[in-house]
């Protein structure tokens, strides 16, 4: 018996556990119940309420998403009724609507910005990055199931669930692994079909599928004014048919499907467990936050001590020696230095393209367009026309009449050298992004535990490699971006470049636009020596950390 509320002030919050215990005998029809008669039992549980009963007093804490939903609908009449949709058989409650109404949804989790997307009636919730994390191809061909085996796990699965989940901070205690990823196929046209259940896989992480996808703009029926709508091509879950993988692609209805060796965008998507707490308002400007997330009090700490995804400035000293901040970084892992493996070094990425977004060559290449080495080249670059000769260069370059990248910049004495794999391109799988890392012979292990690629350097300056945190587009307006070069070799003759619909070229039939003296832009990548700490700020795209000695 729960005790009525005796003032709308004081709220309480019961939740009900009950346990049937199958090893008690219950005659049915004069015979006991089977296992399976059990799994299916429904009990009815009663609660007598003390007191006078008035529905309307009867009150529940709302929780952060909910309230965030109320206040919606109360300030914007526009949003009345446009924010939510709960489907009546799982009695999942999407957030659906356009960009304008669902604007409360942001959280900030393990240096990512995401959106809750779905709650499910137990209190867990469904997250997917606000932004594509890298991009992949799904497969190899005709290989369009996510995972029906440990023989036959894709390779995005082996991505989100390997490379992906390792950089989420104290996982184990904040995601729902209980959940089931709907990876069932898919046909026609129609993006409002609910999947069957032929495909239900259990994984740490996932991504949406077509009718979670759908189910996120259902309030305005048109999934271009929808809140998940970008100006980039990424992959959905579940298959079109037995050759190809639905994704949502900019400028194409979301009823599009490719092949799965195609390379395109990914927004991973987790759920969170239903006892997790979060803070703050779900704003861009103040997203919601996991209590059990890795703390933002991080003055004086190590920069080598922070995760994936989190926003860093460096601090330095201009020519007349005022402070000064550098363009934005974004970190996207923790390595060994090579140059003393008991240090541990930060990669970092830059957010803008480099020389004012140029395009220039990947490396110098002979008749027969070979020489895809970053750092080397069959002909002598003196005037730096390639991306290497131009980022590590020292000397000063005719072409475009300044010192080369690294040496231009005023914080170079933070930064140390760090390794960059190439990959086997001539030998190993073309589509599996693990070929740009790890040794052919190796190439089913886990990046972490593979033997690496002999085909290495050690420069100040270096590029993302295929299927690496962040390699892909990441500014919001796809119409000013540019073609960036990746660090990755397909073959002797081919590098892989990110399109600027986030799509991670190979390139061999469009006028072999992915030769290396074609030319592309970059996002280059440094790395922060072991000895950089955390002078101030929160690490996220509004608040970076400003790093420093």
């Amino acid at each position: 018996t729960i005790p009525k509320n005796t003032t709308t002030e004081i709220k309480h919050i019961y939740r009900l556990y009950a346990w049937i215990d199958q090893s008690v005998v219950i005659s049915n029809n004069g015979g006991d119940y089977t296992p399976a008669e059990w799994a299916n039992l429904y009990a009815s549980i009663r609660v007598d309420v003390t007191g006078d009963f008035n529905e309307k007093e009867v009150y529940r804490e709302l929780t952060p998403i909910e309230r965030a939903i109320k206040n919606k609908e109360e300030s914007d009449s526009n949003c009345k009724d446009k924010t939510i949709w709960t489907d009546s058989e799982d009695g999942i409650i999407y957030i659906s609507g356009d960009k304008d109404c669902i604007d409360f949804n942001y959280l900030w989790y393990s240096g990512k910005m995401w959106r809750i997307i779905a709650i499910y009636p137990d209190g867990a919730m469904k997250l997917v990055t606000d932004n594509n994390i890298t991009s992949i191809s799904f497969n190899e061909s005709n290989q369009v199931n996510f995972y029906t085996s440990e023989n036959t796990k894709s390779y995005m699965y082996q991505w989100l669930n390997e490379d992906f989940y390792d950089t989420l901070y104290n996982a184990s205690n904040i995601i729902d692994t209980t959940k089931f990823w709907n990876a069932t196929m898919v046909g026609g046209n129609d993006i409002s079909v609910k999947p069957g259940t032929s495909n239900l896989v259990t994984a740490n992480v996932g991504l949406l599928n077509s009718y979670e996808y759908y189910n996120s703009y259902r309030n305005v029926d048109l999934d271009s004014k929808g809140y998940l709508k970008m100006n980039y091509n990424w992959w959905l879950l579940n298959p079109y048919s037995s050759s190809t993988v639905r994704n949502e692609a900019q400028g194409y209805n979301p009823s599009r499907d490719s092949v799965p060796t195609t390379a395109i965008g990914v927004r991973p998507s987790i759920n969170l467990k239903s006892e997790i707490s979060i803070t703050g308002t779900g704003v861009k400007t103040d997203p919601f936050k996991i209590v059990g997330d890795i703390t933002s009090e991080t003055e004086n700490q190590m920069v080598n001590t922070r995760i994936s995804g989190e926003y860093v400035k460096i601090k330095y000293k201009d020519v007349n020696q005022e402070d000064t901040l550098s363009s934005l970084y974004r970190i996207v892992g923790i390595e060994k230095s090579p140059l003393d493996d008991t240090k541990m070094i930060t990669k970092l990425v830059a957010m803008d393209y480099a020389n004012n977004g140029a395009n220039m060559k990947f490396a110098t290449a002979d008749s027969n367009g070979n020489g895809t080495i970053y750092g080397s080249g069959t002909t002598v670059d003196s005037n730096k026309t390639t991306w290497y000769s131009y980022l590590n260069g020292t000397d000063k370059n005719s072409v475009h009449n300044n010192d080369g990248w690294f040496d231009g910049l005023g914080y170079k004495d933070l930064l140390t050298k760090g390794t960059y794999y190439m990959g086997d391109g001539d030998k190993a799988p073309k589509h599996n992004y693990k070929g740009a890392i790890c040794k052919t012979s190796d190439i089913n292990n886990k990046i972490k535990l593979c033997n690496k690629t002999a085909n290495k350097g050690i420069f100040n300056v270096g590029l993302l490699r295929y299927g690496e945190m962040f390699a892909t587009q990441q500014a919001s307006d796809s119409s000013s971006l540019a073609v960036i070069w990746l660090i990755t070799k397909t073959d002797l003759s081919f590098v892989r470049s990110v399109g600027t619909f986030a799509g991670a070229d190979i390139d061999y039939s469009r006028n072999a636009a992915n030769r290396p003296t074609k030319l592309h832009s970059v996002r280059p990548t440094v790395n922060l020596k072991s000895e950089v700490k955390i002078l101030s700020g929160s690490g996220t795209e509004l608040d970076p950390f400003v790093v420093g000695l």
